[in-house]
């Protein structure tokens, strides 16, 4: 399980995909879900969640689905299924190597500064720099080479959270 969930990660950057789909988080939640499936004695359930996040996410789905309607316990209400699916739902950015939460994203500048230990100018994105300390992702730091490679990561993130109305560009 462990290999197949860092081989999704692998599997991402940030100009394949508009969120990243994983998360240490999602790795927690499925060790505890196949545990649930492991108590229940379902072995079937079991093998599903084994490949979530190996295999296409339109294939799990339905193989849940059909695992669903293979072992049913009551009428389903299909519109608060969804409600409940969109509650659950949460959108995640892989930037340059990082999975970051779009959520607790409210700013994200470019910036340059100089290092004197290694005597060049760095380019830097700062992810909310003006946030309290203690605000996740406070001052988050990543280091370019160049201001091109920078500014790609820069408008990318530009196109991925504008939408959002709630990030602050600068």
């Amino acid at each position: 399980m462990q290999k197949h969930l860092k081989t999704a990660v692998s599997n991402y950057t940030i100009e394949e995909a508009k969120t990243h789909p994983i998360s240490n988080v999602d790795a927690e939640i499925i060790v505890e879900i196949k545990e649930a499936a492991r108590k229940l004695g379902d072995e079937n359930l079991k093998s599903i969640i084994e490949e979530w996040k190996h295999l296409d996410d339109v294939k799990i789905r339905d193989m849940l689905m059909q695992w669903h309607l293979d072992n049913p316990d009551t009428p389903s209400n299909e519109e608060g299924d969804e409600e409940k699916k969109r509650g659950w739902q949460k959108d995640f950015v892989l930037l340059d190597g990082v999975t970051l939460d779009i959520f607790f994203i409210v700013s994200v500048g470019s910036k340059l500064k100089f290092d004197f230990n290694k005597e060049k100018y760095i380019y830097l994105l700062v992810i909310n720099e003006n946030t309290s300390e203690n605000s996740i992702y406070h001052n988050f730091q990543f280091e370019y080479e160049t201001q091109d490679e920078r500014d790609d990561y820069y408008i990318k993130l530009l196109e991925l959270l504008k939408g959002s109305g709630r990030v602050n560009f600068y």
